[in-house]
This record gives C-alpha cells, structure tokens and sequence, in this order.
C-alpha cells in the first residue's frame, strides 16, 4: 500500500516544478525593455521632425504674411 502513496507524491513534486511560473512573470518585464528600445527611435524621429519643420520653412514664410491678413 505505501506505494501508491509514494506515487501520489511524486506527482506532488512535479506540480512544485509547475510553480516556477514567476519566470513568466519575469518574461514580462522583458516587454518593457523592447519597450525601451523604441525609445531611441523615438528619438531619431524628434530630429526628423526638425528636418522637416525645416522644409516647412518656406510654408511658415507664408503663413507670416497670412497672419497679418486677418
């Protein structure tokens, strides 16, 4: 009879196994961290903005005069 006792606990153990689950929760502050990788882009684009604000230029040249028509 204490076989199948000693079975039954052997199951027990591998469930323990199953409780390594906080890794997962581990994998998701990974998310975060590609996260942070979208930032430098986000950057880049902060310079491109000024690039194309800069070609905007001569359309803000004539917005000037539009402003004094009102």
């Amino acid at each position: 009879m204490p076989v199948p006792p000693s079975i039954r606990s052997a199951p027990k153990p591998p469930t323990r196994r199953s409780a390594p689950e906080p890794p997962d929760r581990l994998s998701l502050p990974e998310p975060p961290h590609t996260l942070s990788a979208p930032e430098p882009p986000l950057s880049v684009s902060l310079p491109a903005m000024p690039a194309r604000v800069s070609s905007l230029a001569p359309p803000n040249n004539v917005l000037l005069p539009v402003v004094p028509f009102r």
